[in-house]
């Protein structure tokens, strides 16, 4: 199965990436016949990042056959196309998982950091990330995922991660242009985000 308006998407997303001076690690469109479903992972590094990273980056992209079917004649076409009654009651969407990966160092020097640190930063960071502009915010959902584990006696966190949701209506749009601005407004909210993050953990390692 072939999905050339989805491709042409993720080119676009990716220069957009690329334009922003995000490291892109792996950017790789995976595809299943089965399902019918096509999607994207990637891994980007924070422009100005420290090095190593106190976070990376993790985009995930999934699209599949009924969106390319839909979609496809209205961006790929020339001419304009009429869309049947029953089809224009759904509303194709692009649907974004966009997650930050920590380094435990980013909370703590001990490399096995205790609950109440972490605790103690994300708090930090959550007051951060509320400064953030509504119009950037619009339709995103986002939730902390802590991990602990523990050795001997000692309880610590080893995993924390921030993930947001989101999903793009595209069945409103009728220009690429449109859909080019919306993966704009989309990886305006990565930079975003991931700026402010990078600035707050630097800051309180001082």
């Amino acid at each position: 199965m072939e999905y050339p308006l989805f491709e042409r998407i993720t080119q676009s997303l990716l220069q957009e990436l690329y334009a922003r001076c995000f490291q892109v690690r792996s950017f790789r469109q995976w595809r299943d016949d089965l399902i019918r479903a096509t999607g994207v992972e990637g891994e980007l590094v924070c422009p100005g990042a420290l090095e190593p990273p106190l976070f990376v980056i993790r985009l995930n992209v999934d699209w599949d056959l009924f969106r390319e079917q839909r979609l496809a004649p209205r961006f790929l076409s020339e001419n304009s196309v009429s869309e049947s009654s029953s089809l224009a009651r759904f509303r194709p969407t692009l649907d974004f998982e966009i997650s930050w990966r920590f380094d435990r160092r980013a909370f703590s020097s001990d490399p096995y950091p205790s609950p109440e640190a972490v605790r103690t930063g994300l708090a930090r960071l959550q007051a951060e990330l509320a400064r953030l502009e509504n119009g950037l915010t619009a339709g995103i959902l986002t939730r902390w995922h802590v991990d602990l584990s523990s050795f001997l006696d000692k309880r610590f966190v080893s995993d924390v991660l921030l993930i947001a949701y989101g999903s793009d209506d595209l069945g409103t749009l009728r220009a690429w242009s449109e859909v080019e601005a919306a993966l704009r407004q989309r990886v305006d909210y990565i930079e975003a985000v991931s700026r402010l993050l990078q600035a707050a953990l630097t800051d309180a390692a001082r």
